[in-house]
């Protein structure tokens, strides 16, 4: 996921940012599904475990918060602050 994140934070536009977070979002919801049901199956136990499935369920939870925000941002044309489009520096001559 984390690898994930980074990419999206090269993103060359709000459109590439927004589908990049989509994959984000989806890895997040992914590997804490795999968590709980380490903990669930008996695959992996203990309080580490349990406080893991807690931080990951919060990362998510943000994660999926900036993916809608950024989603709404699309439909409606909006572009995220410091976006490269906003940028005059980055616009071609």
């Amino acid at each position: 996921m984390a690898q994930n994140y980074s990419a999206t934070c090269s993103a060359r536009s709000h459109k590439e940012f927004t589908a990049k977070m989509g994959i984000v979002r989806e890895e997040s919801k992914e590997t804490l599904k795999w968590l709980r049901y380490s903990f669930d199956t008996g695959l992996a136990t203990g309080s580490q475990l349990k406080e893991v499935i807690r931080e990951a369920g919060e990362l998510n939870a943000i994660v999926s918060a900036s993916y809608r925000t950024a989603e709404a941002r699309e439909r409606n044309g909006l572009r995220s602050k410091g976006s490269r489009e906003d940028d005059p520096s980055s616009r071609p001559e």
